[in-house]
């Protein structure tokens, strides 16, 4: 079987063997180079300056952007959330726990909020934090980095900070720091193809002294980012126990992105991997694409509308190939084919040849 999901994705063999190694102690010198490797590949991922800190958690891309959520936003604050489907949702859900004052702007379906509505909004109306999931899983819908690159240079304008949720769309798009971004937050399973277990928060250097210089109490101890700052910059170490066989996974696929395919070479693959699949189904009676068009369609993953996602499912598991529907309302109206990690043009074109079969039966 094959993953082709939105995460966990299917995971090269030499990143699973990593894993394979010997645990060490988190409190090792073995275990302070392990971190510091990783660390500095994360930085040239998503091109963070040589000041700015990440943290390395222990779970899911929610437990990211919650610990990114909860270390940046205080009760009070005023913070507005970008939503273009489930996971701007839960962003917004996060806040709200939080004690924000939270606003949120929705976007139709297959589409995301317009930059010039979020650009108005920011213009007309005082915020302390934007929060922005780049790529939205629910309806594979996604930011250009121009257009965050574009909110985080009004959002400083007017006294923000944005808060990105790059965690399925981090290593297959453009989730860069820029001007006006303060965190980024992410994990391994999703297009950088390591197994799941570690998550991680990318800060910018004005966010890194914001934290350094917040009081944290009120925060629950492993959603909160100074302890992981503090600990990283004193000793080059966790606060707490990490995943340590999966950061070892991490550091390998690191190695594969950064040192060897290049990042913007690695992205470039996942787009083509979108061309490519959207173009092979455009002549399918039955199908349609969830995005509205290809600009604003994931790079990580694509969404088509259906009559029955799930005998689909069914169809494309006796292939060899595991799939995901829709989220909620959607489950049975859409199915969600992931682009990332270890997968060829030719799985795709298996997928694409089981979605015919598959489809003519049901006539």
């Amino acid at each position: 079987m094959k993953l082709l999901t939105p995460g966990p994705v299917e995971v090269p063999e030499r990143v699973l063997k990593r894993c394979c190694q010997k645990v060490i102690s988190h409190r090792s010198q073995d275990f302070r180079e392990l971190l510091t490797s990783v660390v500095e590949k994360l930085k040239k991922l998503v091109k963070l300056d040589e000041d700015g800190a990440i943290a390395v958690l222990s779970g899911s891309g929610t437990t990211a952007v919650d610990a990114m959520i909860w270390s940046f936003v205080k009760p009070g604050d005023r913070v507005l959330v970008v939503v273009n489907g489930e996971f701007g949702e839960r962003a917004a859900d996060s806040a709200i726990r939080r004690g924000a004052q939270v606003e949120a702007i929705r976007a139709k379906e297959g589409d995301v909020v317009d930059v010039d509505t979020i650009v108005d909004r920011l213009e007309n109306k005082n915020y302390d934090f934007v929060i922005v999931v780049q790529n939205e899983t629910s309806m594979a819908v996604r930011y250009t980095f121009e257009e965050l690159r574009k909110i985080g240079k009004v959002a400083q304008e007017n006294g923000s900070l944005v808060l990105v949720d790059g965690v399925s769309g981090l290593a297959g798009d453009k989730v860069w720091f820029t001007d006006g971004v303060a965190a980024i937050a992410g994990c391994t399973h999703k297009a950088i193809a390591a197994p799941p277990g570690a998550a991680f928060v990318a800060i910018s250097p004005e966010g890194a002294e914001i934290i350094r210089k917040r009081y944290s109490e009120d925060i629950p101890p492993a959603l909160d980012l100074k302890r992981y700052i503090d600990k990283y910059d004193s000793v080059r170490e966790t606060p707490f126990t990490p995943p340590i066989t999966i950061l070892y996974a991490l550091e390998e696929a690191l190695k594969i992105i950064v040192d060897e395919i290049g990042v913007e070479n690695y992205i470039d693959i996942h787009v083509q991997r979108k061309h490519y699949f959207y173009n092979k189904i455009r002549h399918i009676d039955g199908l349609k694409p969830v995005p509205k068009n290809m600009k604003v369609a994931s790079n990580t993953l694509a969404a088509l509308w259906v009559e029955n996602a799930t005998l689909i499912q069914q169809e494309l598991r006796k292939a060899g190939y595991i799939i995901a529907t829709g989220i909620k309302e959607y489950k049975n109206k859409m199915i969600r084919i992931g682009l990332m990690g270890d997968i060829n043009f030719k799985d795709l074109d298996i997928v694409v040849q089981v979605l015919e079969q598959s489809l003519t039966k049901q006539k």
